[in-house]
């Protein structure tokens, strides 16, 4: 799947290079627990991507710098790198 357009970084298909690493977007349902995560929505109106880190939790995800839930159904996830460190 190619997220074509919308990203502020090079990208080959689904592959997003930043510095010297790969990251792929990962199926929700791999997502680990207790980690800042980038998390993707795909809809029948295209691609959303949250724009602050999540974790996941027990019932769902959370923000991670305040820990409020939020009411999401995200599709894809990738390991969050903050805005500052992104190429």
């Amino acid at each position: 799947m190619a997220f074509d357009g919308i990203f502020d970084r090079p990208q080959i298909g689904n592959l997003i290079r930043c510095n010297h690493c790969i990251m792929e977007w990962q199926l929700i349902a791999t997502a680990p627990f207790g980690c800042d995560l980038e998390l993707a929505v795909i809809d029948s109106t295209g691609i959303h991507l949250l724009v602050f880190p999540c974790r996941r939790v027990q019932l769902g995800w959370v923000k991670s710098a305040s820990g409020e839930a939020i009411n999401v159904h995200p599709t894809h996830w990738r390991a969050w790198i903050e805005p500052s460190r992104r190429r």
